[in-house]
């Protein structure tokens, strides 16, 4: 807030990553005054606040967790992938509203920033941003998912969609050196 007293008008612009870029998207929103130009708002491979597709079929399913597994080093990690995937099975009965008592048997996600973010994109149903959105998305996908998911940003953009891709997976996007490679790309969006 100290901020917008030192800048009570734009231009303004907003830049999150993940889960931030709802936060970044949403707080443009809120600073769009009529008049003013609407803050400028940059996403790092923030997936759009929709139930995403995922592929069904068991052997998949399988095929996808046995390639996360083998990529991870030691048993804590391999302890945080399960806990991490028994969170993400309760946040879907969740969205089911007839599975609250089942979810709650079966306990509830902890209470962890991730957690918390995915609850609440559970409910977050916001209206079209009319004003200049860049993207940046990961060349892989981290999921097996049916489809782009990113296609769904379409719906929440009423005007300029921009999309840059980035190489990287939504994880090591934000490590060297393909962090090198978005700072670059970022810097030549702001100008």
């Amino acid at each position: 807030s100290s901020d917008l007293a030192a800048r009570p008008h734009g231009p303004y612009i907003l830049v999150g990553y993940s889960f931030g870029g709802h936060l970044a998207i949403e707080t443009a929103r809120r600073l769009a005054v009529p008049g003013e130009a609407e803050p400028l708002v940059v996403l790092i491979d923030t997936y759009p606040p929709v139930p995403l597709r995922r592929i069904t079929t068991l052997e998949k399913h399988v095929w996808f967790h046995l390639n996360n597994l083998r990529k991870l080093n030691g048993v804590w990690e391999v302890a945080d992938y399960f806990r991490d995937l028994v969170q993400r099975i309760l946040l879907r009965l969740i969205r089911l509203r007839p599975a609250w008592a089942i979810a709650e048997q079966l306990g509830a996600p902890d209470s962890s920033p991730v957690s918390d973010a995915r609850i609440a994109l559970t409910a977050y149903k916001p209206k079209p941003y009319p004003g200049r959105v860049v993207l940046f998305k990961a060349s892989q996908l981290n999921g097996n998912f049916s489809g782009d998911p990113m296609d769904h940003w379409e719906k929440f953009i009423s005007s300029e969609l921009e999309i840059r891709i980035v190489p990287g997976d939504h994880t090591s996007l934000i490590k060297n050196p393909q962090a090198i490679e978005v700072a670059r790309q970022l810097q030549m969006v702001l100008g």
